[in-house]
């Protein structure tokens, strides 16, 4: 797996983390990466959120069913 970008103004290390998981298991769950990552739901969910913004992730299909894809950039 290559090294990952982390978006500007960020730590970096749970933002690589939740793209890491998402690009090894696209059906992944935000619970499944607060376990992981040890964000709160909002700390994730806000990480997401940022990562749509940048272009990076997208969801693809509805929230229950659905998968994410990263793109590399």
């Amino acid at each position: 797996m290559g090294q990952l970008n982390a978006p500007e103004n960020d730590n970096g290390k749970s933002t690589v983390k939740i793209l890491s998981c998402m690009k090894h298991d696209p059906n992944i769950t935000i619970p499944e990466l607060c376990e992981i990552t040890g964000l709160s739901d909002r700390g994730v969910r806000n990480n997401i959120d940022k990562l749509k913004q940048q272009g990076l992730i997208t969801r693809v299909g509805p929230d229950k069913g659905g998968h994410w894809q990263v793109t590399e950039k």
